[in-house]
């Protein structure tokens, strides 16, 4: 765990479903409990769209929202898509590769 301001923490992960571990982390959940907590107004995240092109949120962390599509548009050929759209269910293939 990075704790000394040199370091950064970097998270990856496709916390979909709100159940996922991630959730809170990453829709801002646990920050804006602070605020919840203290009767405060909660500060405001940005909405799914506009990570697309990636933010730096009221807690600090930057968020960014990259789908398949979007990896294989910016040139990364790691990944077959017919094969993987085949391999999954559309709703799990949606979770995972669409966020």
């Amino acid at each position: 765990m990075a704790s000394q301001k040199r370091f950064r923490k970097t998270y990856f992960s496709t916390p979909s479903a709100m159940s996922h571990p991630a959730y809170e982390l990453w829709s801002g959940e646990r920050y804006k409990e602070r605020f919840r907590k203290r009767n405060q107004e909660i500060p405001e995240f940005p909405v799914q769209k506009q990570l697309r092109n990636g933010e730096i949120c009221p807690d600090g962390a930057y968020r960014k929202i990259i789908t398949i599509h979007d990896a294989i548009a910016k040139g990364c050929d790691l990944f077959d898509l017919a094969e993987l759209e085949l391999d999954y269910p559309d709703e799990e293939f949606d979770q995972l590769f669409r966020c």
